[in-house]
């Protein structure tokens, strides 16, 4: 057995906090800056700042709870195009 293999066994992933760490990131406002506009860009960046999470900032910013998921699913997020249209 190689020495990587060894290395690697016994690893697993938090799914859970993989996506708290993924759903924190301002890399996200990228992708939404269009939809929701660059004053409610910058507030939440402030928000996630805070510790706050992002769909319930959206949320509460009159963004449609179902669109939001749809956006954000990890399928949209790591498949060629622009996350926040609809397609």
């Amino acid at each position: 057995m190689s020495k990587l293999i060894r290395s690697l066994e016994g690893i697993w992933v938090n799914e859970k906090r993989c996506k708290e760490l993924a759903m924190s990131s301002r890399a996200l406002i990228t992708i939404l800056a269009h939809l929701i506009g660059y004053e409610k860009a910058v507030r939440l960046a402030e928000e996630l700042d805070k510790g706050r999470g992002i769909e319930d900032v959206l949320v509460e910013m009159g963004v449609n709870g179902e669109r939001v998921r749809r956006i954000l699913s990890k399928e949209r997020l790591v498949s060629p195009g622009f996350p926040a249209l609809d397609r």
